[in-house]
């Protein structure tokens, strides 16, 4: 399956793994458990290792490596499996400010979570009043949500629909 590695700008994920081309890695011990030394993790696309970056890797300078991988668990954003191989170098994504800002506010419309909210949104989104307070608003709306989706397949559908607003905001800024 086609993936995406995040590394740091030497080109090294957690415990100073070494990726570049043509590097395969596989844990000592497979077990298939998400966030464990037990797996191999990549991105669903490079948008989406870029917007989880932060929150993940929180790599200064991060590189992007197209992959390739046996795929055993998805959360809708974050694989993992047995091992992985890096292929090739690619061109970083870029997430601005206003891109996240964008999709939180996204997110929140969405949700529905905070009715007095959906009108601020909808003007932030057509370019009027576009405050850091509000923002900041939007992406705890976002957080939230998220939050509420106990189930693994309620999670899941989340992290599937936000893996195309992601790409839908970034390609739809390059006009």
């Amino acid at each position: 399956m086609k993936l995406c590695k995040l590394t740091d700008s030497k080109g090294r994920t957690q415990n100073n793994t070494q990726w570049g081309e043509n590097v395969t890695h596989a844990p000592a011990k497979f077990t298939n458990n998400p966030c464990s030394d037990g797996v191999i993790h990549s991105y669903i696309s490079p948008e989406v290792a870029a917007f989880c970056n932060p929150i993940h890797g929180n790599y200064d300078n991060p590189r992007f490596w197209d992959a390739e991988g046996d795929v055993t668990g998805c959360d809708g954003l974050k694989t993992w499996g047995p091992s992985l191989t890096t292929i090739t170098e690619i061109p970083a994504v870029e997430i601005t400010t206003e891109h996240r800002v964008e999709i939180a506010i996204r997110i929140a419309l969405m949700t529905r979570r905070k009715p007095g909210f959906i009108s601020w949104a909808e003007k932030w989104l057509s370019g009027k009043d576009r405050t850091a307070y509000s923002a900041a608003y939007s992406a705890y709306s976002a957080e939230s949500a998220a939050r509420s989706a106990r189930s693994v397949a309620n999670k899941r559908a989340f992290n599937i629909g936000l893996h195309m607003l992601i790409c839908s905001v970034i390609y739809n800024s390059k006009g």
